[in-house]
């Protein structure tokens, strides 16, 4: 069980953990203020503070674990945070259920229901059996894949509400809702079942964990309608937490060479908040969003995040003075170099847009 988590969980974990966790809170607590009445948006935003909330019962104990004496001691506060995680994850696919009903203006169907709240029910009931031995270092797999079956089956209703219902309606704003939820899971299974033989499997839990921070800022951005100004928002946050993890982990460990790290707020600073809030002034004096731009913008945050999130794990081995195989430095080399050409690819034909949207006038 601890040779998974010290993979995920390790020096590299817990900077996205605190991101994740600030981020979705906030964005819930905005969206349940800001929703005006509409229970939609406040169903949406009560997700996201259940799934923050409930997360933080098992990542704040492990942080802990983490900067003390080590997770082997904290047995039992992490078996009962992720006893209560799991628990608050259901509630959270059941509110997203809701907030498909209220969306699409669905009325009865009380069998769809049904489904759902049995399926969730199973999940919960299955999590509460003794049998899950969750404050042991040794919890059974048998459990958790027992406990787990429900919770993808769920998991595969909502995936399907929400693909055949934004593809009916046309719902631009939500037609990505189901693939991350896809993603959430694709990256959830292969933890639960082979992290134990293979830690390297626990490196999962991160791009799940960037999931469920795509699945909050859909929701969001669709109530706020103000995409730059927010992303714009989200890059500056996201650009302070990496300069100061940038200062105090070097300096915790006494590091003063050159790292990866010093760039990577940097990166989020002008290629996130600048350009976003550059993008904002064109949107408003020409106008350029058209029906790509946003599939366009979604390379664009793949390609930005992917090249931090690799800079960020170089410059933590370095600091730590990790001597990483040739491969696992040619992956990390690779995967930076794939989210630079997303990048430079999304910035050209951003460009190109705005080109055609400055010309147009002239016509």
């Amino acid at each position: 069980m601890y040779q998974k988590e010290n993979v995920y969980a390790g020096s590299y974990g817990n900077p996205f953990d605190a991101v994740y966790l600030v981020s979705v809170v906030v964005i819930g607590i905005l969206m349940i203020r800001g929703c005006k009445g509409n229970s939609q948006f406040r169903l949406f935003g009560i997700m996201a503070v259940v799934l923050g909330a409930g997360d933080a019962c098992h990542l704040s104990p492990r942080a802990v674990a983490l900067c003390t004496t080590g997770l082997e001691n904290y047995t039992v506060a992490l078996g009962l945070g992720k006893w209560i995680t799991s628990v608050t994850m259901t509630v959270c696919y059941v509110l997203l259920y809701h907030v498909w009903r209220k969306r699409y203006h669905v009325e009865g169907n009380s069998m769809l229901t049904a489904i759902v709240y049995g399926l969730a029910a199973l999940r919960i009931l299955l999590c509460m059996m003794p049998q899950n031995q969750w404050l042991s270092a040794q919890a059974p797999l048998s459990w958790g894949i027992y406990r787990n079956n429900p919770f993808a089956l769920l998991g595969l209703v909502v995936i399907l509400l929400f693909y055949k219902s934004a593809s009916k309606h046309q719902d631009r704003a939500f037609r990505w809702m189901w693939l991350t939820i896809v993603l959430s899971f694709g990256f959830y299974i292969p933890v639960v079942l082979w992290a134990d033989a293979v830690p390297l499997i626990g490196m999962l839990m991160i791009p799940k964990t960037c999931a469920y921070v795509w699945t909050v800022l859909i929701g969001y951005f669709e109530m706020t309608m103000k995409r730059y100004v927010n992303t714009a928002l989200i890059y500056a946050v996201l650009a302070m937490v990496g300069g100061v993890f940038y200062r105090e982990f070097t300096k915790f460990h006494g590091f003063t060479a050159k790292t990866a790290l010093s760039v990577v707020h940097t990166h989020y600073f002008l290629l996130g908040m600048v350009f976003f809030l550059f993008l904002l002034l064109l949107e408003k004096n020409f106008s350029f969003t058209q029906g790509k731009t946003g599939k366009v913008l979604l390379v664009y945050h793949v390609g930005l995040n992917l090249t931090a999130i690799m800079f960020l794990v170089r410059g933590i081995f370095q600091v730590l003075g990790t001597n990483l195989s040739s491969g696992a430095s040619a992956a990390i080399s690779g995967f930076a170099g794939i989210g630079h050409i997303l990048l430079g690819v999304s910035l050209v034909l951003l460009l190109l847009q705005i080109r055609k949207s400055v010309s147009a006038p002239q016509k």
